[in-house]
């Protein structure tokens, strides 16, 4: 916490005139300042600056306050991190309470400095200069983005010992690691992304390898820690957030050549998950922006499942925006380095918004022509319907009828559900009757006791994979969600080890393949060509999975 004449000493520092205008002009009017408000659209200006006293009011929309809160409505930051950004324009050390001092006791930056030792030692290693320049990324994206390379681990070891900096807090930021009895570079001979704040201070990084080896993961984040939380941030944000509050638009892509190659192309408003599903935290942030969100996903088998769960988040939400699906085996970063920019406009242009996107996508898993199936579509449906509030509830139904062809005086929210139970407390959590198997009930317990796990199964699951999707959607929802604490008081349960969640959650994507293709082998309404294209592809996965590999189903 920060110290209260600390924060006093920073707002005595601030120049308001000169903060202010680093985003909007701003004229001398008399004894004051004024300026167009940032905060609402006009076209006189009526907001006005005393520099005396450090303060502004706008008398057109009524926001009003001091360097702190401008930045932090400006920039949709919270308190702290207002503060600390404001401290570092202002030259001002700000100091800390001891209270949670082991928690809260500052971090040195030691991450941008090694960002910028990263970044200086690209330009030493002609290879990786040539395979960025083969992805299209332009000397000018290298100095924006920083993007470094980490060599050999011995490299980050001595220039670590060189410069004096902690090896306990490299440990804590996970920038080294322990292992074998050594201590060594996390990131070694790996292109490094450096992941910044929303305020632009280096928290974590990405590193790509350039290897082949099939054991060697292609890309690593930076572990959580006090300053990284992945579920938290998106990349490139901080170089992003003045395109997304001109255009009030903001396009998620998945991986960072997206960013820097959308970017290079001059479509600036856009940011990337990293490596991890959009989830409630990143709904936290994107609502701060006020702005239209287009998701823009790959078009494989992860990409489209990828944009499914999160439109059905966003929609839940009542977001306003729209999913783009590439085809062809192309992303965001090889549409520009191919030279179809207008292309991908036109794709964002004419996307799906969340709603008909998630409908469709559920629709398109089931053979309408059947009625067994079509039942099941139309309850998939529905459950989704059920997630929104009434009057988007009431406008999505009649799409609904148009995709089944059927009546929409049929389609009603249900009476009686798991949801509206919970939430007018008809039924206890503990009381929900299931008929899930063990090994769905275990999976879903350790998904929501460990996050690694839960990681883990995000790449693979989904609701259809579950006898009753709810659950899963609930857990998608929130980890903490009490829906499942009927799990702790049943026998023969229990937080599963990476290895036997691996074991379950193969053997439960295994029973989905096998019932999928047994329905459909008999599906003779689908055209042959189609059908037999579709066993066969669903048979590789079936082998694989019987070899042990895990796949999406």
């Amino acid at each position: 916490m920060i110290k209260k004449e600390s924060l006093e000493r920073l707002k005595d520092s601030i120049d308001l005139v000169e903060l202010i205008s680093n985003y909007i002009e701003v004229k001398k009017a008399g004894i004051n300042y004024m300026a167009l408000c940032p905060f609402h659209n006009e076209k006189t200006p009526s907001f006005v600056i005393n520099k005396e006293k450090g303060f502004y009011h706008c008398y057109g929309c009524g926001q009003s306050g001091d360097g702190i809160s401008f930045l932090m409505e400006y920039e949709k930051l919270d308190f702290n991190e207002a503060a600390t950004k404001l401290a570092s324009m202002f030259n001002v050390t700000l100091e800390y309470t001891n209270e949670g001092f082991s928690k809260d006791k500052p971090l040195s930056d030691i991450l941008g400095v090694l960002a910028k030792f990263y970044h200086s030692n690209i330009y030493k290693h002609k290879e990786i200069l040539e395979y960025l320049t083969k992805r299209g990324v332009s000397e000018e994206s290298i100095e924006a983005f920083k993007i470094g390379y980490c060599a050999s681990s011995i490299e980050t070891m001595n220039f670590i010992e060189a410069n004096k900096l902690s090896k306990s807090e490299a440990l804590e930021l996970g920038v080294i690691t322990e292992g074998n009895d050594r201590i060594y570079a996390k990131f070694a001979n790996r292109i490094i992304f450096p992941i910044q704040s929303n305020t632009g201070n280096v928290v974590g990084f990405g590193g790509r390898t350039l290897s082949a080896e099939k054991n060697i993961a292609k890309y690593l984040n930076s572990p959580q820690s006090r300053l990284f939380n992945k579920s938290k941030l998106f990349y490139g944000y901080n170089l992003a957030k003045p395109y997304i509050y001109n255009a009030r638009e903001v396009i998620i892509t998945e991986g960072y050549l997206d960013v820097i190659m959308l970017f290079q192309a001059g479509i600036k408003n856009v940011v990337a998950t990293l490596g991890t599903a959009l989830n409630e935290q990143h709904v936290s942030q994107l609502k701060k922006l006020d702005s239209k969100i287009r998701l823009c996903f790959d078009g494989d088998g992860a990409g489209v499942k990828a944009a499914f769960r999160a439109a059905s988040l966003l929609a839940k939400h009542s977001f306003d925006g729209s999913v783009s699906i590439i085809e062809g085996g192309l992303d965001p970063a090889d549409m520009m380095r191919l030279n179809k920019k207008e292309e991908f406009l036109s794709l964002i242009k004419n996307s799906k918004d969340f709603f008909r996107f998630v409908l469709e996508e559920i629709v398109k898993n089931y053979n309408l022509s059947h009625p067994v199936e079509k039942k099941k579509a139309y309850e998939e449906c529905l459950s989704f319907l059920n997630t929104l509030d009434p009057f988007l509830f009431n406008e999505y139904k009649s799409y609904v009828s148009l995709l089944l062809g059927m009546d929409s005086k049929l389609i009603a929210p249900k009476r009686l559900n798991v949801q509206s139970a919970k939430k007018t407390n008809k039924i206890e959590p503990t009381s929900i009757k299931s008929h899930l198997s063990i090994a769905e009930k275990n999976i879903l317990l350790s998904m929501k006791e460990d996050v690694s796990l839960f990681e883990l199964g995000l790449n693979y699951l989904d609701s259809k994979n579950f006898s009753e999707p709810y659950f899963f959607e609930a857990l998608l929802e929130d980890r903490d969600t009490k829906t499942l604490n009927f799990l702790y008081v049943e026998d023969n349960l229990k937080t599963l080890n990476l290895e036997d969640f691996t074991a379950q959650l193969r053997l439960l994507l295994l029973g989905c393949a096998m019932s999928n293709l047994e329905i459909l082998k008999n599906n003779i309404m689908l055209d042959p060509k189609e059908r037999f294209s579709q066993i066969t592809e669903l048979q590789k996965k079936i082998a694989k999975l019987r070899s042990g590999e895990l796949v999406i189903v």
